[in-house]
């Protein structure tokens, strides 16, 4: 069997041997190597025969840097055409952006949007899963009896709170295994904690490569 290349460049070792993910911006250029379309700001798409969707939503300076804002660019230029989850305050401002391009599709536990969003998949549709990293652990039988065992691919975007700036005790907690969590699932995934020219065009192409491929990606975004 053809050993599968993991998709997380992005982590390396400590000098005390524990797994980290270092930040996107600093792994472009290794993760992306097919040049994409540029897609202008105020385009309109069209799917499921004429029902338009907005663009990719407008930015301004200020803006320019934030994250959250360069995922919502990223998920309105892919193909992702169903978005569910359980509200997270971290992707507050993301969930915000995409509000306006997508109806996103709120439940009360992950496992019931992981549920959801196979359902999607298997119905032709392109779907990301949203939730905090602490759900995780209500999330991991649907994700394995389900999407991992049956090849259904998901795009799914953790907040990654307890990292970075987040040092509230029980935030660390999860935090510390967080990486470790989703490893156990999937070796694709990759975080997002700054922004650079092109982050945009490499979110794009590495959900909708997922989908090409039929596979589970997480993105792991840290608090800003």
């Amino acid at each position: 069997m053809q050993h599968r290349q993991p998709f997380n460049s992005n982590l390396k070792r400590n000098s005390d041997g524990r797994k980290t993910v270092i930040p996107l911006t600093s792994e472009i250029k290794s993760i992306q190597q097919t040049p994409t379309p540029h897609v202008k700001p105020n385009e309109v798409s069209r799917m499921d025969g004429e029902r338009a969707r907005p663009g990719p939503p407008q930015r301004n300076d200020r803006e320019s840097r934030c994250a959250q804002l360069v995922l919502a660019t990223a998920v309105a230029r892919s193909t992702i055409d169903f978005v569910c989850g359980v509200p997270d305050s971290l992707l507050s401002r993301s969930l915000s952006y995409l509000s306006a391009r997508n109806h996103i599709h709120y439940l009360p536990r992950e496992d019931a949007a992981v549920a959801a969003a196979v359902g999607a998949s298997l119905n032709g549709r392109h779907p990301l899963v949203f939730m905090k990293n602490a759900g995780l652990g209500n999330a991991l039988d649907a994700f394995t009896s389900l999407a991992v065992s049956h090849s259904i691919p998901l795009a799914v975007v953790v907040g990654w709170a307890g990292s970075g700036s987040d040092q509230l005790p029980h935030h660390v907690v999860w935090g510390d295994r967080t990486v470790a969590v989703v490893a156990a699932v999937t070796d694709q995934y990759m975080a997002l904690d700054e922004t650079a020219a092109g982050v945009e065009e490499t979110l794009r192409f590495y959900f909708d490569e997922g989908f090409k491929a039929n596979q589970l990606r997480f993105l792991l975004v840290r608090p800003q």
